[in-house]
């Protein structure tokens, strides 16, 4: 779940939607990061792996 109060203090979120339609009102945030497909997801994934 994300903390709307969170991202209004410009924190950042990950959102994974491999439905690619559930969270389409994060895709216009500029503190999230949407992914909606297997490929971006898997990057987006091994991209936290690394950090």
């Amino acid at each position: 779940m994300i903390d709307d109060q969170f991202l209004h203090q410009s924190a950042h979120a990950l959102v994974l939607d491999p439905t690619r339609i559930s969270h389409l009102w994060a895709k216009d945030l500029s503190t999230v990061t949407h992914r909606g497909n297997v490929a971006g997801i898997h990057d987006a994934l091994v991209g936290l792996a690394s950090d």
